[in-house]
């Protein structure tokens, strides 16, 4: 299982529409925000958008009218648009209700925004991971007792550590490119001096045909070689089209390179010398194929690009990575993912930070304003 299809149904998206204590509505708004319920439970999200929308219109103020305008933009899979006005919601809400559940879905709008860039653009999904998890803890902070938002922190950490994973990876994996275009490039080489040395010694005696034959056959070992590690790293990217030409050339390559031998053995050296050239331009076209691939991926994030974490993110990110994380192919659910106790720690972890910074903001507000003295 995939770490979005693992992440992406554990985030629970919540949605009111009205709620206790908040002051009601302008009654033309408070009107149409009860058309928009009707049709938002009737899935007639556009009609619904529709109404939310006039509704802020009659009154401006109106965080509910927003809110519920974010809810039907999300079911439309506006995303962007969603997640604005869930901030927008936050900014304007009368009460901590709206407040907190706002930035939770903010949250999980910046979750589902990062799962969907997380393979063209890990850093970047990291950085949108981490923003999810500072809506997450301004909702806890609102609404300590949501065990949803302390989960969805949780899984936002391990969906960072597996993106980390996965740069980790695609480094190592360009670095096997670079490596392999530089042995085919100084594979073609070879093959073409001994082309040269073809032709150079066309009347040579039998110990040096012999000679010359044995090196042709390491050219050919070597070359076989190479075409196993494209393989295996074409069965990693088969949707790259330069690593699907280089496997070609490097077959092509090795075709010309036992005719050569076939021509060596008959003593045809003009054939051979031929056929080893032509070894030699399929092994630099493959070389070149591996090069436009590192080329390609010069557009793609790199590891080094993710930037570093604060001091206090690496600390959360070390005790959350700390546990054992049991491995994608023993997992079938989300229990099998995250141990209950792992679970239970990082919960009580965020509890003890949620405190923290309650005492932090009480002591800020009892802390007295100066006194202008009057000299």
């Amino acid at each position: 299982m995939s770490v979005g299809d693992h992440l992406r149904a554990s985030v629970i998206f919540t949605a009111i529409f009205g709620l206790a204590g908040v002051a009601s509505a302008a009654e033309s708004a408070r009107e149409l925000i009860e058309s928009g319920r009707d049709a938002f439970a009737a899935e007639d999200f556009d009609g619904a958008a529709e109404f939310f929308e006039e509704a802020r219109e009659a009154d401006e103020d109106d965080a509910i009218a927003t809110y519920n305008l974010a809810c039907a933009r999300h079911a439309l899979g506006e995303l962007e648009e969603a997640e604005r006005l869930f901030r927008e919601a936050d900014e304007s809400a009368p009460g901590y209700e709206i407040s907190g559940a706002a930035r939770f879905n903010a949250g999980n709008l910046v979750f589902e925004q990062a799962l969907q860039q997380a393979q063209s653009d890990p850093p970047g999904a990291i950085e949108r991971l981490r923003e999810a998890i500072g809506l997450y803890r301004g909702s806890l902070d609102l609404n300590p007792s949501d065990v949803d938002a302390r989960r969805n922190i949780e899984l936002s950490k391990l969906a960072i550590h597996e993106l980390q994973k996965l740069m980790e990876q695609m480094a190592e994996q360009q670095q096997k490119q670079q490596q392999l275009s530089d042995d085919l490039k100084e594979l073609a080489e070879d093959q073409q001096e001994e082309a040269q040395q073809t032709e150079d010694l066309r009347n040579q005696g039998e110990q040096e045909r012999q000679e010359q034959q044995q090196r042709q056959e390491q050219l050919n070992e070597q070359t076989q070689q190479a075409q196993e590690q494209l393989e295996q790293q074409a069965e990693d990217r088969p949707e790259s089209q330069d690593l699907s030409e280089a496997q070609m050339a490097v077959e092509q390559a090795q075709e010309a390179q036992e005719r050569a031998s076939e021509a060596l053995q008959q003593g045809n050296s003009q054939e051979a010398a031929s056929q080893q050239r032509q070894a030699a331009e399929q092994l630099q076209r493959a070389a070149e194929a591996l090069d436009q691939t590192q080329e390609d991926q010069q557009g793609e994030p790199s590891d080094d690009q993710s930037g570093e974490q604060d001091p206090e993110e690496d600390q959360q990110q070390e005790e959350s990575e700390g546990q054992e994380q049991p491995s994608n192919s023993e997992a079938q659910s989300e229990e099998d993912q995250l141990s209950q106790s792992t679970i239970e720690a990082i919960l009580a972890k965020e509890e003890r930070e949620r405190k923290a910074r309650e005492e932090f903001l009480k002591a800020l507000r009892a802390r007295k304003a100066p006194v202008e003295k009057d000299w």
